[in-house]
């Protein structure tokens, strides 16, 4: 099942599925469970573990399992549906998901704010949490993703300001929001920051999302030489990593570029090199680079998309030689014969 169409289906019963990967129309939900996916509404509403609330399927024997169900508690047993959650399809195949959804908010509002100085857009996330703003999504870009997109999609617009941040609001009351509006206003405005508003009462403004949602395909056609590394750090360390990584991408000649998620931590760092000429191993210098300073952070390798196999070796900069044993372990007792996605994740 595609997650966009199960997304669509709900709301025609007023009912709202809020994990928000951006490639919603491509990735399924079978996949997303595999990744435990995010998305752009983590901030607000949590990623897909937090909606899934029974799997069935088989182990890789043949046998069945069933584990939850249309249950607010259960805590019978080992959580093992939550183990099967992001694991990648290596310890089970999934037939069946139960899913938890929510009442559909009645109004949403784009907000679009513009900063001069990147470490006054990283802290705006602190500021409106502690005026108990809550957005549905808030999402970042640097100079350099905007104007890539903008060429990407034609479209002419002022480039001196250097981060962007996406707002969207939403709500059951209209009034609500617009003080929500005027409160998040006021905390952008108060540390130099520009703010426009786009909102419609159902769909919000398309426009402003399409620049976010083709960044990828942007700086892809700028640059074909791109790799992207999915990672993590605490949201207030945004602003370090986005120092560091300028400061990577000059020691190796390249553009080291970021976006992503600013209220959940989660960007997805982008490496643009014009050359060919030793691209395969530069890359991995780089990636090696970016991993270590995530780490150091207090961050994780991986945000939404998981191990895989490019990923397997900065495990060991995460957990001690025992908690990978422990992984282990557990991939032992449920597929013994690594029958399921052999070689990935663990």
């Amino acid at each position: 099942v595609i997650t966009g169409d199960l997304q669509r289906l709900v709301e025609t019963k007023g009912l709202f599925y809020p994990p928000d990967p951006v490639s919603s129309d491509q990735c399924t939900l079978g996949g997303n469970i595999a990744e435990n996916a995010g998305g752009p509404k983590a901030i607000k509403y949590g990623v897909t573990g937090q909606y899934v609330m029974g799997l069935k399927g088989y182990f890789s024997d043949g046998s069945p399992f069933s584990f939850g169900g249309k249950l607010y508690k259960n805590v019978a047993g080992y959580d093992v549906m939550r183990l099967l959650v992001g694991s990648e399809g290596t310890l089970a195949v999934i037939t069946e998901i139960t899913l938890k959804l929510l009442r559909k908010p009645r109004y949403t509002l784009d907000v679009l704010a513009s900063f001069r100085e990147a470490q006054d857009a990283f802290n705006i996330i602190k500021h409106a949490h502690a005026m108990t703003l809550t957005p549905s999504m808030c999402e970042f870009m640097d100079s350099f993703c905007l104007r890539a997109v903008q060429k990407y999609m034609n479209i002419s617009q002022k480039e001196n300001d250097l981060f962007y941040i996406l707002f969207q609001l939403d709500g059951d009351h209209d009034e609500a929001l617009n003080g929500e509006f005027k409160a998040l206003s006021k905390v952008c405005e108060r540390v130099g920051g520009y703010v426009t508003r786009r909102d419609d009462a159902c769909q919000g403004d398309q426009r402003l999302w399409e620049l976010r949602n083709h960044a990828s395909e942007a700086l892809k056609a700028l640059c074909p030489q791109k790799v992207s590394y999915d990672v993590v750090v605490p949201p207030a360390m945004i602003g370090e990593l986005m120092e560091d990584l300028k400061k990577i991408g000059d020691k190796y000649g390249v553009n080291v570029v970021g976006y992503g998620h600013l209220g959940d931590g989660n960007v997805h760092v982008i490496v643009l090199c014009r050359t060919t000429e030793g691209w395969d191993s530069l890359k991995e210098e780089v990636a090696d680079q970016v991993m270590q300073k995530v780490v150091d952070y207090g961050g994780s390798i991986t945000g939404e998309h998981g191990v895989r196999l490019t990923k397997r070796k900065y495990l060991p900069l995460m957990f001690s030689e025992k908690e990978l044993s422990v992984f282990g372990a557990i991939k032992e007792a449920l597929d013994p014969h690594h029958l399921l996605n052999p070689g990935k994740a663990i």
